[in-house]
């Protein structure tokens, strides 16, 4: 598949082209010849760059998607860990009351054969309110330990929230910061100034402004290019 980028400085591949077409070598040489040496130079120069430039973002995409899996799975182990520690949870939850359930159900049973034994009625019934005690005391203390469990669920998910809410406010600064970059560069963005290209260190001067398109002039050759991408020196 190929790609076109509209303003991209490129090669004519004139000799290539030649070479293909099956014009004799001599005829080509004569032509190369003839050709200024600079722009001869240039020509490969640019061969070269954009083959440079495809292998980086063959790469950056390659990159990018394996990030996008390792930071998908990731997320997956997440949820399944999460879910995980719940079904644990609630499996311990249930084995602690149908433990608690069968060891009340043998207490129980003690007190019947005691009471059929022979002991009184008031002792029975004595031990079974220290029981019914010893409950209402467990049963309160679930109750604390539940409301501690909803409150630090409830802190997580404040603290989510705050979360969002900062990464909200990091994009609008972002915003407000790329609109007074729009602004400022509408003050020096002129015809004649000195600019070059953001990361490189080739400098030429604009020569014409077509709304967001440029036209930088590098002496020996124009390209067209997106304002944004450009920088005064």
């Amino acid at each position: 598949m190929y790609k076109l980028e509209v303003g991209q400085a490129g090669s004519s591949f004139t000799f290539e082209v030649a070479e293909k077409n099956r014009i004799p070598r001599f005829i080509i040489n004569s032509a190369k010849k003839k050709v200024e040496h600079d722009i001869v130079n240039l020509d490969k120069t640019i061969v070269k760059l954009q083959q440079e430039k495809y292998e980086v973002e063959k790469l950056k995409t390659d990159l990018a998607e394996r990030k996008e899996s390792v930071e998908d799975k990731r997320d997956n182990l997440q949820k399944l860990n999460e879910q995980l520690q719940q079904k644990l949870f609630n499996f311990q939850k249930l084995y602690e009351d149908e433990h608690r359930k069968l060891q009340f159900g043998n207490k129980i049973e003690t007190f019947i054969d005691s009471y059929i034994k022979g002991k009184s009625r008031k002792d029975v019934v004595k031990d079974f309110v220290k029981i019914l005690e010893q409950e209402k005391f467990r049963k309160i203390g679930a109750d604390k330990d539940e409301t501690k469990r909803l409150q630090v669920v409830k802190r997580k998910i404040t603290q989510q929230l705050k979360k969002e809410d900062v990464i909200e406010k990091i994009s609008e600064t972002n915003e407000k910061l790329e609109e007074k970059r729009i602004t400022d560069r509408a003050v020096w963005m002129k015809i004649g100034q000195r600019v070059r290209i953001t990361g490189s260190t080739s400098v030429g001067t604009i020569e014409k402004i077509s709304r967001k398109k440029v036209i930088v002039n590098y002496g020996t050759f124009k390209t067209t290019i997106d304002a944004d991408e450009l920088e005064r020196i």
